[in-house]
């Protein structure tokens, strides 16, 4: 199935599982039952059934998700600021509907086994030894003990039956679900209609350029425009922090370590090229055949003339191919033992016989463990260090837990805490400067994660170990921080002149478009209309789709009125850079009368 089917799958259950809680909560109003979601129970924060959802798990999954939507929001918003919002109400239908799948799995008895399970998770690749691509235990107790809801081994497999169980029983529930062929043949009609449409389009260059502001108009502009020139938040931070760089040097690597990695490397195929060849097999009826085939080919007789003459089949041939590649076991290690340009008879693995010949060798290279020394030495000295940093996130997690600040848990660990002064969302100083770190350790500019933790953390609150981007491990503490504040006339003004210029070519051009637009709807062409002006109006005629999205040179908003307008309908918008305007009108639209039959009809 292509990704777009799989989308599309994907898309169809969410919907299914919505229509069927849906569903059911309609039926059970028919039936008078108004409150069958609400806990009967001191003790629960729903009930589902005889099911209950219990205030701790409520609780748990709540600051889970509240931690989730705090790592996408610009600012942090608190436990209040959530219930205020109704967020409470968005985690408890979550959880109503989880509860309600499991109990529908239940019914239909779909169950999910330790090695499917286990399938499931190796299919992720984040939790696979590198070089075996298998399950790794250490990496997976790793990766979860890094995570921001920092689950127990436990949790995370009862997390991953449930969405086994989840996925399964949606599946049975739309397994028996037919859809029209008509649907689909409609639905694509109406995808794959074609538009012809005529555009009028109005560059900036079309209105004139605004004269400049004194500066009292463009310090009322700001003062309208507030939020665009403030100084942005500030934050001071303690953070501890551990990267593989900073203990790199302090890790050894053995001769017998490397010579051990670089066997391995061999083994496997991490390191150097296996020999090819190319290969051509003649197959014969019988012995005899394909002995006189042999001799023909060792004579270098004309192939064409003895493949006719002996009546046999053009040659199966494989190029630059490794021995397991050759479909029949016998013929590739004959392949793989007989010299360049000598031809050989065999008898094949099912009883045909094989007239073998070599036609070209590429060699294959082992590189030497000294020119590959330097860099397993480093790889060996790597995963040494990401085993010691793992080792020791424990502990610095369990010492902050336990109400050591930063500093001692970092000091108990002989790890360095350093304290940053003032610094922005995206990793700026006061004055300016970016912290980009150095060739070693990314700066705080460049590590998201990092910012992320400073700006949706409580002041004085120790936080949690956490996953750096570069497999490192940190923790920080907001000290202290600067409200926004408004910048100076002085340092904005040109900033605000430019916005400000932007603003009056926009509203130019927006009063422009209606004029033009008002005189195409008394019968002026858009041809005429263009030709009155030197520059910057131009009109194209073009036909659109909506699989297709429509035409790239639109916004997305234009686009979509082109496609719900009538035939001849005037429409206004924008082009995709937001400022060019466009006037335009679909002339002509031809159906899609092409009958939908196979693969497509049953995707869609």
């Amino acid at each position: 199935m292509s990704t777009a089917s799989k989308t599309l799958a994907s898309s169809f259950k969410t919907i299914i599982m919505a229509i069927v809680v849906g569903l059911l909560l309609v039926s059970l109003a028919i039936w008078g039952v108004s409150d069958a979601f609400t806990p009967k129970t001191k003790d629960a924060a729903a009930m589902v059934g005889n099911e209950k959802i219990t205030l701790v798990e409520f609780d748990a999954f709540f600051r889970r998700r509240l931690r989730e939507e705090n790592k996408k929001l610009p600012e942090r918003i608190s436990t209040k600021q959530a219930y205020e919002r109704g967020f409470h109400n968005q985690v408890l239908s979550q959880l109503v509907t989880e509860k309600l799948i499991q109990l529908d799995a239940d019914t239909l008895g779909v169950d999910v086994n330790r090695a499917d399970a286990r399938q499931f998770v190796e299919g992720l690749g984040a939790f696979n030894n590198v070089m075996t691509g298998k399950l790794d235990e250490t990496k997976l107790a790793q990766r979860l003990a890094q995570s921001d809801a920092r689950q127990s081994r436990k949790q995370f497999e009862e997390d991953v039956k449930k969405a086994l169980r989840q996925d399964q029983t949606m599946t049975s529930i739309t397994a028996g679900m037919t859809i029209p062929i008509a649907y689909a043949e409609q639905s694509y009609k109406f995808m794959t209609e074609s538009r012809s449409v005529k555009l009028l389009q109005i560059k900036r260059r079309a209105v004139p350029t605004p004269a400049d502001p004194s500066d009292e108009d463009l310090k009322a502009y700001i003062e309208e425009n507030a939020n665009a020139y403030i100084a942005p938040e500030y934050r001071k931070f303690t953070m501890l922090r551990v990267e593989v760089s900073d203990i790199l040097d302090d890790m050894e690597a053995s001769e017998d370590e490397i010579k051990d990695q670089f066997d391995y490397k061999i083994k496997v195929g991490k390191l150097g090229t296996e020999e090819t060849r190319s290969v051509s097999q003649f197959v014969a009826n019988d012995k005899e055949t394909a002995d006189k085939v042999t001799i023909a080919l060792n004579n270098n007789e004309n192939v064409d003339e003895f493949i006719a003459r002996y009546n046999i089949e053009t040659p199966v041939t494989y190029n630059n191919v490794v021995e397991t590649t050759i479909l029949d076991p016998k013929t590739g290690e004959l392949a793989f033992k007989i010299e360049l340009g000598i031809a050989q008879t065999i008898e094949g693995s099912f009883g045909t016989w094989y007239s073998v010949m070599v036609t070209d060798i590429v060699v294959g290279i082992t590189p030497d463990l000294d020119s590959e020394r330097v860099s397993i030495a480093k790889e060996i000295q790597t995963e040494k260090a990401r085993k010691l940093i793992y080792d020791i996130q424990d502990k610095l997690q369990t010492a902050l837990a336990e109400g050591s600040t930063i500093e001692e848990a970092a000091k108990a660990n002989g790890i360095s805490a350093a304290s940053y002064d003032f610094v922005s969302r995206i990793g700026q100083i006061q004055n300016g400067d970016t912290m980009i770190g150095n060739t070693q350790v990314s700066g705080i500019s460049k590590e998201d994660i990092i910012l992320k933790e400073v700006f949706t953390s409580d002041k004085g609150f120790e936080g949690d170990i956490f996953e750096t981007t570069t497999k490192g491990i940190a923790a920080i503490r907001v000290d202290s921080t600067l409200e926004t504040t408004q910048i100076p006339f002085e340092d904005i003004k040109d900033q605000a002149l430019l916005a400000w210029k932007l603003r009056k070519a926009d509203d130019a051009l927006g009063a422009f478009m209606d004029e033009l637009a008002d005189r195409a709807l008394a019968g002026e062409s858009y041809e005429t209309l263009a030709a009155s002006f030197e520059d910057g109006v131009s009109v194209t005629e073009t036909n659109m789709v909506r699989l297709t999205r429509g035409l790239p040179e639109l916004s997305p908003q234009t686009n979509a009125r082109l496609f719900e307008a009538r035939i001849g309908q005037t429409i206004r918008g924008t082009g995709a850079n937001g400022l060019d305007r466009i006037i335009g009108k679909i002339t002509e639209v031809t159906p899609n009368e092409e009958v939908l039959i196979g693969g497509i009809a049953s995707t869609l």
